[in-house]
């Protein structure tokens, strides 16, 4: 941006910005379609006006899905807290029987 612009603004245009290079619009286009989203809901020129598109305006950006796990991160945070939990009653203490 051309000066500083609230959090929750630019988090807006942020999505709306690669929600449109998802759908295969150019840098330009996606830049205009988020600040028009941000007008339609009332912000104020100085929380979408700022953001410029450095460069040529045309260029498209293929943008690639992240790939998901196919096992869910709690269910790893679960596997790491039991396998601790393991390793810390295996734990021989000093003096105490085998």
């Amino acid at each position: 941006t051309l000066w500083p612009v609230d959090d929750r603004m630019t988090e807006a245009f942020t999505r709306s910005f690669y929600e449109e290079l998802e759908e295969g619009r150019s840098v330009g286009e996606a830049a205009a379609i988020a600040q028009r989203r941000l007008l339609a809901r009332g912000a104020a020129p100085g929380s979408w006006a700022g953001y410029v598109v450095i460069g040529d305006p045309t260029t498209k950006v293929q943008l690639r899905a992240r790939p998901r796990s196919s096992v869910p991160l709690a269910a790893l945070a679960l596997l790491a807290f039991v396998a601790v939990g393991v390793l810390m009653l295996r734990r021989r203490v000093p003096g105490a029987p085998a």
